[in-house]
This record gives structure tokens, sequence and C-alpha cells, in this order.
């Protein structure tokens, strides 16, 4: 099987024919197929699309974004439902991307590098997930010990925070129990 003549073409190319499709609001095949080809042509590329093989890069750039709005709406539900930072739309974050990632290595033609280089970024994203979880943990410490000196510094003396005050900021600033 023949890689598709969108597959065939560079990568700068291929964001070139996004724009031009998103440009023409997925609209008007006659007159975005004139304008795709004279840009391969404008290029120097010897490539030239149909009508309906441009409709058909069109749809599946259309499905691309119409899967990444809805990820991008699930991750924004999760925060507005899970708004106490314990991970839980990271994680849920992480795996949204990691599913729409293979179900495009599974639909399309990507290439062994490109796979590579999905997997690199997913790797990238789950370490940088580990060490803001691990400077959430260290902060929430450092906050909960520095309450604490607070809370016994004013224990007795009169100081401009009370103890019942403190104990609301802990809780309700800063998430502490």
């Amino acid at each position: 099987m023949t890689p598709s003549t969108y597959a065939q073409l560079p990568a700068e190319i291929q964001s070139q024919v996004d724009a031009i499709i998103r440009e023409h609001k997925f609209q008007n095949f006659v007159e975005m197929t004139q304008a795709v080809n004279g840009l391969l042509e404008s290029a120097g590329v010897e490539l030239r699309f149909s009508k309906s093989a441009l409709h058909r890069v069109a749809q599946d750039l259309k499905e691309v974004l119409e899967q990444i709005k809805y990820s991008h709406q699930a991750a924004q539900y999760l925060t507005e439902a899970f708004p106490d930072g314990d991970r839980v739309v990271s994680e849920a974050s992480i795996r949204l991307i990691q599913d729409r990632l293979f179900r495009l290595s599974m639909d399309s033609e990507l290439s062994p590098n490109d796979l590579t280089k999905i997997a690199r970024a997913m790797a990238d994203l789950v370490r940088a997930d580990i060490s803001n979880s691990k400077y959430r943990e260290e902060l929430k410490q450092k906050l909960e010990q520095k309450f604490v000196e607070m809370e016994k510094q004013t224990r007795g003396v009169e100081r401009s925070l009370d103890a019942n005050t403190l104990r609301r900021i802990r809780e309700e600033v800063y998430g502490l129990v």
C-alpha cells in the first residue's frame, strides 16, 4: 500500500496544507485544492492533490481537532470537578494524551521514527509530572512546617494572627489539613 499524498509531504509542507484547510474552514474544496497545489508547485514538490484526496485530509484534520477539543473539555471538567490538586487532573490528562497518541499511532501511517518521538515526548511528560508532584509535596511539607512554627509562636502571646486564623488559612487557602 502506497502512502497517501499527504503522508509523502515533508512535515513543514504538511503544516502549511493544514493551515490552508483551516483558513478555508473545511469548505470550498475546489478553491482549497488550487491553493494547496499552488503551494506544492511553488515549493518544488512534484505531488498534487485531487479534490477528493484533499477532502480526506481535511476530514482527518477535522477529526483530530475535534478530539483535541474533546480532550480539552474533559481536562477542564476534571479541573472543575477535582480542584483539590491531588494529581487527579494531571494523571487524567496524561491518560487522555496517552489514549489519543495510541489511537493516532494505530490509525495513521506514522513512521517508526515518529512513534519513537511520540514515546519520548510521553516519557518527558510523565517525568515532568513526577517532578511537579515531588515539588508540590515538598512545598506542602514546608508550608505545614511553617504553620506549625507559627502556631507555636502564637501560643500564649498576642499576635496579629491567632491559632484559629492560621488553621483557616492552612485549610482554606493552602488545602492542608
